[in-house]
């Protein structure tokens, strides 16, 4: 349903000039109301979707940061044998290159 639409459709059939008149205008009222509603949503979207990905990429940075502080933490801190602890290096090399990718 068109508001404006229904209002000129209305002014169509009016025979007094007075009330056609006012009808356009209340029409033309609706319109630019619809217009400004129109732009304000997609600006309050457009501003939701920004904040949005935003928070992604920082979650997406932190997780990444601390995964890094862990695997310094491995390769500082930890005794394991060269064989377990080159695969645990592996593993976590694989990770976090699937994060920094995007995977």
């Amino acid at each position: 349903m068109n508001p404006s639409q229904t209002i000129r459709d209305i002014a169509a059939i009016a025979n007094n000039p007075v009330v056609k008149q006012r009808l356009e205008e209340l029409a033309a009222e609706f319109e630019v109301q619809h217009n400004q509603q129109n732009n304000n949503f997609g600006i309050a979207l457009g501003m939701a979707q920004n904040t949005w990905e935003q928070g992604l990429d920082d979650l997406r940075a932190d997780f990444i940061a601390r995964i890094d502080k862990l695997e310094q933490e491995i390769r500082d801190g930890q005794q394991l044998s060269d064989g377990h602890h080159g695969e645990i290096l592996k593993r976590l090399d694989l990770v976090i290159a699937g994060l920094r990718d995007g995977h």
